[in-house]
């Protein structure tokens, strides 16, 4: 699937900085989302020169349900705007 495919189909997404998923606590946040409408792969992003994990849900109830939980922000990816050429 593709970042694209993922944004469209699993639009409520949830960042969260990297020590809330080292080690064990990346299966305890997957653990806590069974059942939940979580995307099968996320994106990782870098902000502040801190790495962060970004959860993908098809349901906001879901995305917010983890945020809270964790303490996370909702994710909005920079929109890209493309155009086509002008007409001579």
């Amino acid at each position: 699937m593709t970042d694209d495919e993922i944004d469209r189909l699993f639009p409520h997404q949830v960042i969260l900085p990297s020590e809330c998923y080292a080690a064990t606590e990346f299966r305890s946040i997957h653990a806590f989302c069974i059942g939940m409408s979580l995307a099968d792969r996320g994106h990782v992003v870098m902000r502040k020169a801190q790495w962060h994990y970004v959860f993908c849900f098809s349901e906001w109830d879901d995305a917010d349900r983890l945020r809270r939980r964790y303490g996370g922000r909702w994710f909005a990816r920079p929109v890209t705007l493309r155009t086509s050429p002008q007409p001579r």
